[in-house]
């Protein structure tokens, strides 16, 4: 049961790009991103039986809200900046896999920050997962310098930078979950994002709310997201959290071929090629 509860929440979340992608056409990202967090708030408060019963966050203590403020004041406009970006200049198909690199970076964080050690079976997986991401670059049959896709190519040098700031973020999360539990580390700091990216959409755009129409499409996406938030952690209750990590981190995927599928962009042998290799890194992350 475990498993497809992981792969639903993996396709929630995937399938969601696709529709962001069209709405960042017709809005900012900031007013995009406060209301979908404020969206997936109700559905949320229904995955709190099966993590926790939340605690009061005001009588916690700096090893919470350090990370809480670092969150709001840091990564969330940061990332919705660079991950808006990315999403609205480029292909889903040819951004999305790039944030594969992210269980890849979070590894070498949480070593720096947890003194985390990973094995040799996840340092192959990385390897592979770097590969993938490679041959994404690609063009044509030539060699190219690793950096040489992200100095070319604005859209996929903004998410590499939101995986980044992902990658940053997980350990310093992990530190204000171990601080409370996951229940009121969800709900206050969803609650913290739309509060955050609410005023970074008044103050950058002078506009916090997108046109009517809009409302609908925007409330559909966030309640992907917080059902894509339910299943994951009713998935943890009875599935091993490191096979769990790595089929939800299959939602890159999802989203690039959503891409191919929705949005009907080229399909290419490199893009092939890669989804592969990313594929294979994340099941050898899983099993290491």
């Amino acid at each position: 049961m475990w498993f497809f509860l992981a792969l639903t929440s993996a396709i929630l979340a995937g399938l969601r790009r696709a529709g962001e992608k069209q709405l960042l056409q017709q809005t900012n990202q900031f007013t995009l991103g406060w209301l979908i967090q404020a969206f997936s708030l109700p559905i949320m408060l229904l995955a709190m039986p099966f993590s926790g019963a939340p605690l009061n966050p005001f009588l916690l203590g700096p090893r919470f809200w350090l990370p809480i403020l670092f969150a709001m004041i840091v990564f969330y406009p940061l990332n919705t900046l660079f991950m808006g970006r990315a999403m609205k200049y480029g292909e889903l198909s040819k951004v999305m896999p790039i944030q594969s690199l992210g269980p890849t970076m979070s590894i070498l964080f949480g070593f720096l920050i947890l003194r985390q050690t990973p094995s040799l079976l996840a340092i192959l997986s990385i390897l592979v997962i770097c590969l993938g991401v490679y041959v994404l670059g690609m063009k044509g049959t030539v060699l190219h310098h690793p950096l040489r896709p992200f100095l070319e190519e604005r859209p996929s040098l903004y998410m590499l930078l939101s995986t980044a700031l992902v990658a940053i973020v997980v350990p310093v999360d992990v530190i204000a979950i171990k601080a409370s539990n996951a229940a009121t580390y969800a709900i206050v700091s969803t609650f913290s994002a739309a509060f955050i990216l609410f005023l970074a959409g008044w103050r950058v755009h002078k506009v916090a709310l997108p046109e009517h129409k809009l409302l609908k499409p925007i409330l559909i996406l966030g309640t992907l997201q917080g059902a894509a938030y339910l299943t994951v952690v009713m998935s943890m209750v009875g599935g091993p959290v490191a096979c769990i990590s790595a089929i939800k981190s299959s939602s890159v995927l999802v989203g690039a071929i959503s891409g191919l599928f929705l949005l009907k962009e080229r399909l290419t042998m490199n893009k092939m090629i890669a989804f592969a290799l990313i594929a294979m890194g994340l099941g050898l992350l899983a099993y290491s």
